[in-house]
């Protein structure tokens, strides 16, 4: 063979880990890499942003839950400005992520967003990896699932049950909602029924409270 017949290897795509979570964090880019990706890790933000200026990766998989600073909804805004090519998949462990995902830029709402109790199953990764890659106009969307525990709640009814988990009274919330107070309690009520909540059960502001401080944790804003 001479020297012009020398066939160059593909290049492997790049991926880099954000994860507070060592053992996690070392796990994912074992699997990763151990699929043919190359793989760089990130503990925290910071090093994520400084990472990823040095590596320039293909994809990012995000924890969304970083600890002190900023969280990875945020990180991903501003990793996106930098590099608009890069693929982002959220990891969480919290099953519904719409109150959050609304508020990101348009480019974002549609990455993929994979439950950490998914994980154990490699495929649902590798899915989520391969549809971010490719550009195929298909994200893994665990958020979206029926069987998540808010499911059936509307965006205003989820809306103050934020609001709620925040300390806000009823009155509060009515008026930053710009809503009279009867509709708001009527709204909080419905909320309630939608999951499941009983109006003759005891507090059952506090039971609603801990449902959504359950699936959308208490560090995210």
């Amino acid at each position: 063979m001479t020297q012009l017949d020398v066939v160059s290897p593909p290049l492997r795509r790049k991926l880099v880990v954000v994860d507070d979570d060592a053992l996690l964090r070392g796990l994912l880019a074992t699997q990763l890499s151990a699929w043919g990706f190359e793989v760089r890790e990130a503990s925290s933000a910071g090093d994520a942003v400084k990472v990823c200026n040095s590596f320039d990766p293909d994809c990012v998989v995000l924890d969304v839950d970083l600890g002190p600073g900023l969280n990875g909804f945020q990180l991903a805004e501003a990793l996106g400005r930098r590099m608009p090519h890069l693929a982002i998949i959220f990891l969480t462990r919290f099953p519904d992520a719409r109150a959050f995902i609304s508020r990101l830029s348009p480019d974002l709402r549609g990455a993929a967003y994979v439950n950490k109790t998914a994980i154990e199953n490699s495929a649902e990764l590798l899915d989520a990896v391969n549809a971010a890659l490719n550009d195929r106009g298909i994200s893994v969307r665990h958020d979206e699932r029926g069987n998540r525990p808010l499911a059936n709640l509307t965006s205003s009814q989820l809306a103050v049950l934020r609001m709620m988990h925040e300390g806000m009274t009823n009155a509060q919330i009515a008026r930053e909602r710009g809503a009279s107070l009867s509709a708001t309690e009527n709204l909080i009520g419905r909320a309630f029924r939608a999951l499941g909540i009983e109006s003759n059960q005891a507090n059952p502001r506090a039971i609603a409270v801990r449902l959504y401080a359950e699936n959308y944790g208490t560090k995210l804003r």
